[in-house]
């Protein structure tokens, strides 16, 4: 089937070619054009803080080595490098420490693949402030739509939903930005299902720097999709419902709505329900946190008083944040520690905060941790609601006996228990402190609020530079 025949019906992938290519700025709500500005300068403070990653350094020091034509920058470092290869090392940047948003029902990182794959694309086609906020928008709204046709249907098969709708949005994104048609968008969303994939071993297994990846490779597939497609380079227009297409290949037999991906799209809008992290570990383990953080102020617990606690969280989230148990009462580093909701929460009640200093390797072997993390317990609640919400609770067990129980019904960060624009400017003033001088950070907060007004993002990028 063509993507535009008059004579046919449109494909799933021609009718999001459609949306990606027709936004206009003007036609996007305020306080869209707000949220996407914000998720930008969040994912910048954390890429230049993720330089200091071992993933991240490896995938610079590839694709500087393998060089080309200069056509944007990879954040923090200031290399120029071929707009795919600065894709790739900035998505596993935005990716490496788990500090990136999530939207709740999908439960994928929006932000990590759209974030760094605009930002390449605006660089190699000279987009102004405008054209690259509408470009992110179309793939926030596109990335997201893809994920709710078949809501945490990929998790329950092993893969990374995160860079497997990713790859597609990308494509999206790319398209628009150099300049394609709907039909040229169409055959990049085509090829770009073909390349889509990650799977959940690489991080609920051993830790490893894969999961990172994962984003930087569906922000360089994106554009190679579309780099190709504006060649002439053809791909699937059935690429999404086909009878070996995405969904049947990556979902099916389970059920899935394709009709979920278009309804509404471009009067409806996901982006201000991505929920920002407000701590940098797996986001189903914040709600948790938050209960955890409350009851310690709350009561104004010592440390001392504490002989162990109970995680209490929805059935879905046990796989990935609770069990293997004696994996996750024994992480063997910091970042395996990111997906256990017994070390999160223990974190909280020992210290009192849950920072990037509670995830290296050195504070997991802390001895008031390695005390606490034998008493820490999880159970289920059937009642929680998940995944459209990420709800949490503690019960706190005393050296007296008492127990103490605290619950919230979303994570921080969700539309309905908000970060506010203050949140995230300190979220990115902490993640740049010590790497960029005050006045750059200051500049850079103004320059990203006021996007809309810049001739492009080069200069904005080279305030991001740490060397």
């Amino acid at each position: 089937m063509s993507a535009g025949s008059p004579s046919e019906a449109p494909t799933a992938a021609a009718k999001l070619a459609t949306f990606m290519h027709g936004l206009r700025f003007q036609d996007i709500p305020p306080e869209v054009v707000d949220s996407a500005r914000l998720r930008i300068l969040d994912i910048l403070g954390i890429c230049v803080a993720a330089r200091e990653e071992s993933g991240p350094q490896a995938v610079r020091a590839l694709v500087s080595e393998w060089g080309g034509r200069e056509q944007a920058e990879i954040v923090g470092w200031g290399d120029r490098v071929p707009a795919a290869l600065a894709a790739l090392a900035n998505g596993t940047l935005a990716h490496s420490m788990d500090f990136d948003d999530t939207h709740h029902e999908v439960r994928i990182h929006p932000s990590t693949v759209v974030v760094p794959a605009t930002l390449a694309a605006a660089q190699q086609a000279g987009l102004d402030g405008r054209a690259l906020i509408t470009a992110a928008v179309a793939g926030f709204e596109a990335l997201v739509r893809i994920g709710m046709v078949a809501p945490a249907r990929f998790h329950e098969r092993g893969l990374h939903a995160t860079s497997l709708c990713g790859t597609l949005a990308v494509a999206g994104i790319a398209g628009r930005a150099l300049g394609l048609d709907v039909r040229q968008i169409t055959h990049a969303l085509g090829v770009a299902g073909s390349q889509a994939s990650g799977l959940r071993e690489a991080y609920l297994g051993e830790a490893t720097d894969t999961k990172a990846f994962h984003a930087g490779w569906a922000c360089h597939a994106g554009l190679v999709a579309a780099g190709l497609a504006a060649r002439g380079f053809t791909g699937a227009s059935t690429v999404l419902e086909g009878r070996f297409g995405y969904y049947n290949a990556f979902v099916s037999p389970d059920p899935w709505d394709i009709e979920r991906l278009t309804d509404d799209l471009g009067r409806h809008w996901e982006t201000p329900n991505i929920v920002y992290k407000l701590f940098p570990c797996g986001s189903l383990s914040h709600g948790c946190i938050d209960a955890a953080l409350r009851l310690r102020a709350e009561e104004n617990l010592d440390p001392d008083q504490i002989a162990g606690a109970t995680c209490i969280v929805p059935p879905g989230m046990v796989s990935t944040i609770c069990e293997p148990e004696h994996q996750k009462l024994d992480p063997q580093s910091g970042y395996q520690a990111k997906f256990s909701i017994q070390y999160a929460v223990a974190e909280a009640l020992l210290s009192g905060n849950v920072t990037r200093a509670s995830y290296t390797d050195e504070h997991v072997r802390d001895p008031r941790m390695q005390a606490l993390l034998p008493n820490m317990r999880y159970r289920t609640d059937d009642s929680m609601p998940f995944p459209k919400k990420y709800p949490g609770g503690v019960v706190v067990r005393l050296q007296d006996g008492r127990e103490l129980e605290r619950r919230v019904p979303n994570s921080p960060g969700s539309p309905d228990n908000p970060a506010t624009t203050e949140h995230i400017v300190r979220k990115f003033h902490g993640n740049v402190a010590g790497l960029l001088t005050r006045p750059a950070a200051d500049e850079i907060v103004e320059r990203i609020l006021g996007l809309e007004n810049e001739a492009g993002i080069d200069a904005v990028l080279a305030l991001c530079r740490t060397d």
